[in-house]
């Protein structure tokens, strides 16, 4: 009967310990995915301002370009 006894416990102190390393597991992969998901979050606005500053580049280009034509055709007038 005393075997009985400690082997019931010994298998309710082994369940216990695997369901608590379980659930440790679980926070740590939570916590894995949150940090990546902020990471991927602030990638996306950096990725944002980038495209938005090489379109801002793009327009500033052409424009200056168009004026170099206009100046050109000008100076081809005169």
């Amino acid at each position: 009967m005393c075997v009985g006894d400690y082997t019931h416990i010994f298998f309710y102190l082994e369940k216990k310990l695997y369901t608590n390393n379980a659930d440790e597991s679980h926070s740590n992969a939570n916590q894995i995915i949150h940090d990546q998901r902020t990471e991927i979050n602030g990638l996306k606005s950096t990725v944002e301002m980038l495209e938005k500053t090489v379109r801002e580049e793009q327009e500033a280009k052409y424009k200056a370009w168009k004026r170099l034509a206009e100046l050109t055709q000008l100076s081809s007038i005169t």
